[in-house]
């Protein structure tokens, strides 16, 4: 199996050291139209995409981290004569390893405070369904309840106190 990827190198190294960038990019680009174009929003996405935009940041870092560690122990030699070459090769592949993990870690924060505020400020909204609708009416209903039980309490504890003080034998 070493063999074989040794001698599809271009192709390995593609695979190993520029996919992840690629990857990252393509999804900071997706995410990005997705958060700034409603139509694009509605037509490539939904809410639950773009709840989850942050954490596949962090997955794409890891997987960038993963194939940077790949690359570098595939092609570390432990022979003498070519174990300067080796350890050049190794510290790449942990450069590559360690700055997609911060790219990832980094892009996640950002989009989930982007998402955060876009969600309270209702530019992006929650799907709303039947059940959904109905609960929401349901706990606005206990709400009215649990004002008007604590509003007809707090009157009838005033109307006992003035009772109290009208008729002090």
């Amino acid at each position: 199996m070493e063999e074989l990827l040794k001698a599809n190198g271009e192709t390995v190294e593609f695979l190993l050291k520029k996919l992840p960038w690629i990857l990252i990019a393509t999804w900071a680009f997706y995410s990005v139209l997705v958060l700034i174009f409603k139509p694009i929003r509605r037509g490539f996405s939904n809410f639950y995409i773009v709840e989850s935009i942050p954490s596949v940041f962090v997955t794409l870092g890891l997987f960038g981290t993963f194939t940077g560690i790949a690359y570098g122990l595939l092609y570390f030699d432990t022979s003498p004569e070519q174990i300067k070459e080796s350890i050049k090769i190794l510290l790449d592949g942990l450069k590559l390893a360690m700055f997609t993990s911060i790219t990832g870690i980094l892009l996640s924060l950002i989009f989930s405070k982007i998402i955060k505020i876009a969600v309270n400020s209702r530019r992006i909204e929650p799907p709303s369904s039947p059940e959904l609708r109905e609960l929401i009416k349901l706990n606005n209903n206990f709400v009215e309840f649990n004002k008007t039980i604590s509003t007809t309490q707090y009157e009838a504890l005033v109307d006992a106190l003035n009772w109290g003080r009208l008729h002090k034998p």
